[in-house]
C-alpha cells in the first residue's frame, strides 16, 4: 500500500487531473470571435424583411399563413422587399432611438440592384434584389453559387443579431421550355 499511495502515484493522479480540467476549460472556449459579438434581444430590436408579392406556397394554398408568407428570407431575382426595424428601442416612447440606427450590408452586394445611399437614422429600407447577372457568374447547372446577402443594423454601438437574406435563381429550364425564354433574365458577357 506504501508503494501505491507514495509520491510518484499521488504525482500522476495530479498530472492527469490537470489534464482533465484543461480539456474541460478548452471545450467552453468560443470557437469564433463572432460568438463573443454582443446582440441586442430580438424583442429590443431585430430586422424583418417583408417582400411586395406573398410566397409561393402561399399562393399555391400550401400554408395559409400570410404573415409568413410576405416575411420571407428568400427572395427571388427582381424581387423588391423592406427591410423593417421592429422591437421595443424603435416603437412608442423609443422612436427616437430610430435617428441614430445605422444599418450595414455585410456581404452579397452583387445580389442587389442597389443598396440604399443614406440608410443612417431610418428604420426601413426598400430594397431590390437584381435581375440581370452575367453568365460567367453561374454555375454549370445555370445557378448562382452563392446567393447570400448579409445584413445588420446597430443602435449606439450594438448591433442586432446578423440576418440573412437567400435570392433565389431560376431552376434550368424544364424540358417543355426552350432555354432561349431564360436567357433575357441574364446578360449575356
Amino acid at each position: 500500500m506504501k508503494y501505491f499511495l507514495g509520491s510518484s502515484a499521488i504525482q500522476k493522479l495530479w498530472e492527469y487531473g490537470m489534464i482533465f480540467l484543461l480539456c474541460v476549460l478548452c471545450i467552453n472556449v468560443p470557437l469564433h470571435a463572432e460568438d463573443e459579438e454582443e446582440c441586442w434581444n430580438d424583442s429590443l430590436l431585430k430586422i424583418i424583411t417583408k417582400t411586395e408579392q406573398p410566397s409561393a406556397e402561399f399562393v399555391l394554398n400550401i400554408h395559409r399563413d400570410e404573415e409568413k408568407a410576405y416575411e420571407r428570407k428568400e427572395v427571388g431575382i427582381g424581387e423588391r422587399f423592406k427591410l423593417i426595424l421592429s422591437g421595443k428601442l424603435v416603437k412608442g416612447q423609443n422612436a427616437q432611438n430610430v435617428k441614430n440606427i445605422k444599418w450595414h450590408l455585410l456581404s452579397g452586394q452583387e445580389y442587389l440592384k442597389e443598396w440604399p445611399k443614406n440608410t443612417d437614422g431610418r428604420s426601413t429600407l426598400n430594397v431590390e434584389a437584381k435581375k440581370e447577372f452575367l453568365k460567367d457568374s453561374l454555375d454549370e447547372k445555370g445557378k448562382k453559387k452563392d446567393g447570400k446577402v448579409v445584413i445588420q443594423a446597430e443602435l449606439n454601438g450594438k448591433r442586432t443579431k446578423k440576418l440573412e437574406i437567400e435570392v433565389l435563381f431560376p431552376e434550368k429550364c424544364g424540358a417543355s421550355m426552350p432555354k432561349e425564354e431564360f436567357l433575357p433574365l441574364f446578360r449575356m458577357s
